[in-house]
């Protein structure tokens, strides 16, 4: 009889050591003019006041489901657990430093409601420094919302963009049909990419999403693709990476699992030629990056066996 009934919108906030701006965040997005939404927080073992704030709020609001893990299992297990604990039609990632303009959500899902063509909706984005001070606009402008899928796929694949679209609204019936989001540096693009082969991505024309950027934000902390797979799977820390190899992979299953026609996909396995064209240093870099490592944990275990003689 008290059988909870399912949002419009589950809304998946993945926080590790966020106390900073998780209030401000969360209060964003519970002043939305739409608010018939769940929060689903997982906190991935912060050990700073995340918890208390989290807690604080989950305790007001009904709407907000607070969970922890144990230990950190890095960012894309807790993004992926937080999909899973979703329960909406529509499903968003939120991050715990940005901000939310009250008709966010909204626009949002008014475009999703009347387009069955377009699977992702954001809207334009607005730059913040740590006082929350406008810095910019972010004004590059896709063609991932054309009729053509091989034009949206070659659009997120070719073209270096911020993949703030990974923040926007999804069609949950098409995300699962994705393979959510994976444990390698650029799981990001990976999945925008493959949400792009099922449909259109929306920008409503407005900057309602303000993008923070500060000195803790994961990009700095992990600038490099091959060292950022620690982010995203602290366990692969210590491993060869071949993140620009990894990624191919992806985007190659990720175009075999798309409804595309034959011909389609034969045009995409040609994006992809072009950017291996384009980026062999990268993966030319990826296999000497593991040479040098297995050269010196060789060279460390040499040493190693010489001094217990």
């Amino acid at each position: 009889m008290n059988k909870r009934i399912p949002p419009v919108l589950s809304i998946g906030f993945p926080v590790y050591n966020g106390g900073r701006f998780t209030a401000l965040a969360l209060e964003s997005i519970l002043a939305q003019k739409f608010g018939d939404f769940e929060i689903i927080i997982s906190d991935n073992a912060s050990t700073d006041e995340t918890r208390e704030v989290c807690e604080s709020f989950a305790a007001k609001d009904r709407r907000i489901i607070y969970r922890r893990n144990h230990t950190n299992l890095g960012a894309a297990k807790n993004f992926n657990t937080v999909y899973y604990l979703s329960s909406g039609k529509y499903f968003k990632w939120m991050a715990n430093d940005d901000i939310y303009d009250p008709d966010w959500v909204l626009e949002c899902l008014n475009v999703l409601k009347k387009d069955s063509s377009v699977v992702l909706c954001h809207t334009k984005t607005k730059r913040i420094d740590e006082n929350g001070d406008t810095i910019g606009h972010y004004g590059l402008v896709l063609r991932s919302d054309s009729k053509d899928p091989v034009t949206r796929f070659s659009e997120l694949v070719l073209i270096k963009h911020a993949c703030f679209q990974i923040f926007g609204i999804m069609r949950k019936e098409v995300l699962k049909k994705t393979n959510i989001f994976g444990a390698y540096a650029g799981a990001d693009r990976v999945l925008l990419a493959e949400m792009g082969l099922w449909g259109r991505h929306y920008e409503v024309p407005s900057f309602l999403f303000l993008r923070r950027s500060h000195s803790h934000e994961s990009r700095r902390l992990y600038p490099e693709r091959n060292t950022r797979v620690a982010w995203f799977d602290p366990s692969r820390a210590s491993r060869i990476a071949f993140s620009e190899w990894r990624m191919l992979k992806e985007y190659y299953l990720a175009v075999n699992r798309s409804p595309l026609s034959q011909y389609e996909r034969v045009k995409c396995y040609a994006v992809l030629g072009k950017m291996f064209k384009r980026d062999w240093r990268g993966f030319a870099h990826d296999i000497k990056s593991a040479g040098l490592q297995i050269m010196n944990h060789s060279s460390a275990h040499a040493a190693e066996a010489l001094g217990g003689k």
